[in-house]
């Protein structure tokens, strides 16, 4: 069928070769006519196809890439205009010249069969080409599709033990889940402009800067220590960590690991991967203690390995009433507040934005929780909060930046934490109408309210793993996004091995119950091809569907090179059912988080095995749901693929 797209340029072959063999020259003037007339149909055509492309990839529309392509079409324009009289004379007078009629019939008729070969293959046929050369799947209950509230619910909507979750939050859920998914409806109707670039980097010329130790050299344990500890900690720290910990700390969450330039572009790679190497995260060290630090507020510059001061509030006791603290309680420790600033993403990837902000951050307060058990610090890193204290304590502007998670030094990881009622904060106007990202954060929003409290219990899990493996801080340090696999099958075992490190801490998370993973397995010496659940409980790996669909998931990945060529991709997906029902619209949230920290174990248990891997979340949701034979209510949101260099 792609042939064709050739049917015009061979019709004007033929009439060239035939007023060649009939010795009746073609009019060069005729000529140069046509061919600017085929140079507007290809570039207005490929400029369609481009503006498409980028809609759903969630590109924005100008970028200095593309500098070159905007060149051409002033060029073809200038061309067209230049050639306008010719063309002019051209169309009035095509019988004056020995220039058949029906040439231009069968040529514009050529060209709209082109248009609906191509423009039917991007959209209506597109769900049919990527079903070609699967096996028949059992039939798919067909989902219900999410109302589009124009309010939010009350302030006075409360959550506490007896339930937290009713039918507008999980409407709401499906509706964030449903907006920000790769559709090319949602993104007509939000727009393809996002606004200006933000720079991924703090301004602080000027400033005064406190300056950092150097991280250590190394932290002792590896992944596999560090994993069993936080479910089980042993030999815990008290008190807080030095200014030499706080800086590794701060430096395997979101410090700079490497410094490439791209021509006059300087990009400062981080511990933790990004979406589009954006980095929308900020990490705020709260010191409500005298210590090597005088008590206040920072902001980690990672740029500088340094600390910011800031304006913020340091105060102990406003800062448990923010977590949700009994009365009274004060915290006497380190905080470090997770943060995305909206716009860093959003400029270039629009409605798709708040997924790849939740889960950047969840990739950093992975690393984070990791180091801090590799150092046998208890820290326990909670979604729990007040956003408006916090937000309040720190400054934060709501349309640019959101809280995202608060690390709580001196708090058992594995230990039970009591949540006060919360009232979701009250969204008014209409939905459709805000930009999403900044939409789904303000839905999302907390404050404590009166009523029952309740109880978060992790699962505790009894895991142990092989001892020995490469130093956990050079696990980050080194870990990268890699894209060029090689063909090479995984080797037996070596799934189930970084599959289990997931399953350590996916218990210990909030939200880790509403969080599937499935495993798209392409080659691999011990296993199958086909789609498999991972499940603990049931045996780890339980095959869902056989058959190779490493072809599919290259498709339902809108042809991303490194999915054709991964031996493996392990795919996230959020049960909306269960985040709404246990957290409210908080859920959407916290399952994304979730999802980020189980995608950066994913990254280091792969550099563990000697593995490479690199997260994706741009994909086409609904063909990815159809391969993976996903319910009604659960959405993908991540996948992260796996091969060998």
């Amino acid at each position: 069928m792609k042939a064709l797209v050739l049917l015009p340029l061979f019709w004007v072959f033929l009439w060239v070769l035939g007023s060649w063999v009939w010795r009746k020259p073609v009019n060069p003037s005729h000529l140069r006519a046509t061919v600017a007339l085929l140079l507007g149909f290809y570039l207005l055509a490929t400029a369609f196809l481009g503006l498409l492309w980028m809609s759903r990839m969630e590109l924005p529309v100008f970028d200095w890439h593309y500098l070159m392509g905007y060149c051409l079409l002033v060029v073809a324009l200038w061309h067209v205009w230049l050639e306008w009289p010719r063309l002019s004379r051209f169309c009035k007078h095509p019988g004056e010249e020995v220039f058949p009629k029906w040439f231009w019939l069968v040529t514009g008729a050529s060209s709209l069969v082109v248009l609906l070969v191509v423009f039917g293959k991007v959209g209506l046929g597109e769900k049919q080409r990527f079903a070609e050369g699967m096996p028949a799947a059992p039939p798919m209950p067909a989902p219900q599709p999410a109302a589009s509230p124009t309010v939010a619910a009350p302030v006075s909507l409360v959550f506490g033990a007896a339930a937290r979750g009713n039918d507008a939050a999980r409407q709401a859920v499906a509706y964030m889940s449903r907006e920000s998914s790769a559709s090319l409806g949602g993104l007509v109707r939000r727009g393809l402009f996002f606004g200006p670039k933000v720079p991924s980097v703090h301004h602080v010329e000027g400033r005064p800067l406190v300056p950092l130790p150097p991280p250590l050299p190394q932290l002792g344990s590896g992944l596999s220590a560090a994993l069993p500890w936080l479910a089980r900690p042993t030999s815990s720290r008290c008190g807080a960590p030095s200014l030499a910990e706080m800086a590794t700390l701060l430096f395997a969450a979101t410090g700079v690991t490497e410094v490439r330039r791209f021509g006059l572009e300087t990009v400062y790679l981080r511990a933790a991967p990004s979406a589009g190497a954006l980095y929308p995260v900020e990490v705020y060290l709260v010191n409500t203690d005298r210590g090597e630090l005088a008590p206040g507020v920072y902001a980690y510059v990672p740029e500088k390995h340094a600390l910011s001061p800031l304006p913020g509030s340091a105060d102990g006791s406003a800062w448990a009433r923010a977590l949700g603290m009994p009365d009274g309680a004060v915290v006497g420790r380190p905080l470090l507040v997770f943060t995305t600033v909206f716009q860093r993403t959003v400029w270039k990837y629009g409605s798709r934005s708040y997924r790849y902000v939740a889960l950047d951050a969840g990739h950093v307060v992975a690393n984070l929780w990791l180091t801090a058990a590799a150092l046998s610090w208890p820290v326990q890193v909670t979604p729990f909060f007040s956003d408006p204290e916090v937000e309040a304590l720190l400054g934060l502007s709501l349309e640019e930046e959101g809280a995202m998670a608060v690390a709580v030094f001196d708090w058992p990881p594995s230990s039970p934490r009591v949540i006060p009622a919360f009232a979701e904060v009250r969204v008014g106007g209409s939905w459709d109408r805000e930009e999403l990202t900044r939409l789904s954060h303000k839905l999302t929003r907390w404050q404590w309210a009166m009523g029952e409290s309740w109880v978060w219990q992790p699962r505790v899990l009894a895991t142990a793993f092989a001892e020995g493996g490469p130093d956990l801080l050079s696990l980050i340090k080194n870990r990268r996004s890699y894209r060029r696999f090689s063909l090479e099958p995984l080797s037996s075992g070596v799934l189930a091995s970084v599959l289990g490190r997931v399953g350590a801490l996916a218990p210990l998370v909030p939200g880790g119950d509403g969080v599937e993973v499935r495993v798209v397995v392409v080659r691999d010496e011990g296993l199958a091809p086909g789609v498999y659940r991972w499940h603990p409980a049931e045996g780890g790996l339980n095959l869902v569907r056989a058959g190779n669909f490493g072809r599919a998931l290259y498709r339902a990945g809108f042809s991303q090179e490194l999915l054709q060529r991964a031996a493996a991709a392990v795919v996230f997906s959020l049960n909306e059912e269960v985040l709404a029902s246990a957290f409210g619209r908080r859920g959407f949230r916290i399952g994304l988080l979730t999802t980020g920290m189980l995608g950066e174990v994913v990254y280091l248990a792969a550099g563990e095995a000697g593995l490479k891997a690199c997260g994706v979340g741009a994909f086409a949701d609904e063909e990815l749901s159809s391969l993976l034979q996903l319910s009604a209510g659960v959405s993908p949101v991540y996948l992260v693929a796996l091969g060998k260099a």
